[in-house]
């Protein structure tokens, strides 16, 4: 007993820690049981992911992965199986890597005998790590009973389909694209189809009641009909035009009764008008002039080929990084930022912004110099300043005005390895320049 004790607290930990790690990435979840002919419970659990959620990368071709591992524990919390594998999805166009309505979806199937099981499910995004664990305590169906129901499947439509791109949504040759967010854009689906199956030991008339419920428990839809009942198992389907619904939470149940039992499940389901592609509060492009200068070129590489959903991502994970008091509401680091940001702009332009100058950039990483050294022209010198840092570890830069029109290009830097030197560099400064005001 202890020892089962022991299992159920350390799965409850890690359940616990892992839901707060990995809760970024959002995940629909559905899980239906029916009955197979041997009486085992067939458990069913559909996964979808919008394309706005996933980081995608143009390999010429804009591709996201996830990593699915599934476990299966039983009463004793001992593990009786698990699988891991992972799924690439390949989106049309750069338009679709941020269209909600765009999504990838799957299907998993489990068989179990009797008792009560744990599942728990983890899926990640290979490309920037965020994951999310979906954990559910699962009881079978009882088979035993005079009459059983299995849970009801919400499907977004229902259509004749031989190709193997749907297989495990099909029976027979009919695709059921199961809507595991149980959420309906009633500007594009006006149905709400469903399936369900009842198992009966003996044959008689059994009486189905449909309902759907607004929130305040007003009937918005019902019918009522008398079924010949089959010996094993009777399939259930059909739909509801949900097209005049006011957008908001309904409640779908069934109920099956005879002289002898009264049986029902339901499920909740959302209305909706109008979604939209999301919009994002700043455009990441800009957003990303802000932190450029402090990431390396593999870092800009691999920004160049996200999609906005894993830009934003990207920012959203630099920030957090260098936050320096996390329990502030504010990024002090980031505030700084934009404040040298602002004054590259204001005292380094040159025809343009000053941001994107060689004086702006190293002001934006690393501040105001804590020295300066100016030197105008002369006969043979061109203008040229020397900052210096001293500051963490000492830095050194050079910068030269060419052409005399307060352009100044950096043509040498000291232990800054993201910067580098023109070879001429000594030839700019003159025969007389000297060398110890590099100290």
């Amino acid at each position: 007993m202890e020892s089962y004790k022991n299992k159920l607290l350390l799965l409850i930990i890690i359940l616990f820690f892992s839901n707060i790690v990995y809760a970024k990435l959002h995940v629909y979840f559905d899980c239906v049981r029916f009955l197979d002919d041997d009486g085992n419970t067939r458990i069913e659990i559909t996964y979808r992911i919008n394309n706005n959620e996933l980081c995608f990368k143009n390999r010429g071709r804009f591709t996201a992965c996830i990593n699915v591992n599934l476990e299966v524990y039983g009463e004793q919390l001992d593990k009786l199986r698990s699988k891991n594998f992972s799924k690439m999805i390949v989106a049309n166009s750069e338009r679709d890597t941020y269209n909600a309505d765009r999504f990838f979806i799957d299907k998993m199937s489990i068989t179990v005998s009797k008792g009560t099981y744990r599942i728990v499910i983890t899926v990640t995004d290979e490309i920037d790590q965020n994951s999310i664990v979906w954990d559910k305590e699962i009881s079978v169906l009882n088979s035993d009973n005079l009459i059983e129901m299995s849970d009801i499947e919400i499907n977004s439509f229902v259509s004749e389909d031989t190709t193997e791109a749907m297989k495990n949504f099909r029976r027979n040759d009919t695709v059921y694209l199961v809507n595991p967010s149980h959420i309906y854009n009633i500007d594009k689906f006006s149905k709400l189809f469903y399936y369900y199956e009842f198992y009966s030991q003996y044959a008689r008339k059994v009486n189905e009641y449909v309902y759907l419920t607004d929130k305040n428990g007003e009937v918005v839809f019902s019918k009522i009909e008398k079924i010949d009942n089959l010996l094993g198992k009777n399939v259930r389907e059909s739909n509801i035009d949900i097209a005049n619904l006011e957008p908001g939470k309904y409640f779908f149940k069934i109920k099956l009764t005879t002289n002898k039992q009264e049986i029902r499940k339901g499920e909740n389901v959302f209305v909706r008008r109008g979604e939209e592609i999301k919009s994002f509060s700043y455009n990441v492009d800009e957003e990303f002039r802000y932190l450029k200068y402090f990431i390396g070129r593999n870092d800009e590489k691999f920004w160049n080929e996200l999609n906005i959903t894993g830009k934003q991502r990207f920012i959203r994970k630099f920030w957090e990084k260098n936050d320096p008091n996390p329990i502030t509401n504010i990024n002090e680091f980031r505030e700084r930022v934009i404040t040298r940001f602002e004054y590259a702009d204001e005292h380094f332009s040159y025809y343009g912004t000053g941001w994107d100058t060689d004086r702006g950039r190293i002001y934006i990483k690393n501040g105001a110099p804590e020295e300066v050294i100016e030197e105008v022209m002369k006969f043979e010198t061109k203008p040229y300043k020397i900052w210096k840092y001293y500051s963490g570890y000492r830095r050194v830069y050079i910068f030269v005005d060419f052409s005399g029109d307060g352009n100044y290009r950096l043509v040498y830097s000291e232990n800054d390895d993201r910067e580098t030197n023109d070879p001429s560099w000594r030839d700019y400064l003159g025969s007389n320049f000297n060398m110890d005001d590099l100290k």
